[in-house]
């Protein structure tokens, strides 16, 4: 989120930096997918654990990386700023 969030201070002001940070966040959240997708495919090799528990444990991890999609969509709409600005 701070890194969103020095992006959008700084869209009026040094756009090209804004753009780095864009990038940043995109590559986070990629990070964030394939470490969702590890804790996932872990979660569910693991027998001792009973399904209910399992099903809950992912809806959390899922909950949790949706806050990354969140982020992710707000750097595309601020994205679209930096480019009407250019033009």
């Amino acid at each position: 989120f701070d890194i969103l969030f020095d992006a959008y201070k700084k869209v009026y002001k040094d756009m090209a930096e804004v753009v780095v940070l864009l990038q940043d966040i995109e590559k986070l959240e990629e990070e964030i997918d394939k470490i969702e997708w590890h804790l996932k495919e872990r979660l569910f090799k693991n027998e001792e654990e009973e399904l209910a528990m399992k099903i809950l444990k992912k809806d959390f991890i899922g909950k949790i990386c949706n806050i990354s999609d969140r982020i992710e969509d707000a750097s595309d709409s601020l994205e679209i700023i930096v480019v009407k600005r250019k033009v």
